[in-house]
């Protein structure tokens, strides 16, 4: 049952991210790309497509980095790990916001 929790609870969590994710790329591509090159707005589920395509390119680029695995797995380290992470992404996302509207201010 933990691991159904746990399973249910990634999910949440990168929906949640994709829908931030996408925000700030909406909010950054309207400040900065419509603005600069007269181009249309994106949708929210436009941009999320498009940082996922953004992503499938930069992964299979980077193809040949190696993920280290260990046999014996702390479950708390992981779990903390994986918390890290969380707020890792939205801090990353609300800081890009920050900047980015900062420089759209700036320079607009």
């Amino acid at each position: 049952m933990k691991t159904f929790g746990f399973i249910i609870f990634l999910l949440i969590y990168m929906i949640l991210a994709s829908i931030v994710g996408g925000f700030v790329f909406v909010k950054l591509w309207d400040w900065f790309i419509v603005t600069t090159f007269a181009v249309k707005s994106l949708t929210i589920g436009q941009a999320i497509g498009l940082a996922f395509f953004i992503g499938y390119i930069k992964t299979d680029l980077n193809k040949d980095k190696k993920i280290e695995s260990s046999d014996s797995v702390d479950k708390n380290a992981l779990i903390t790990k994986i918390f890290l992470t969380i707020g890792e992404v939205f801090s990353y996302y609300a800081l890009i916001l920050l900047f980015g509207w900062i420089l759209h201010l700036i320079i607009g």
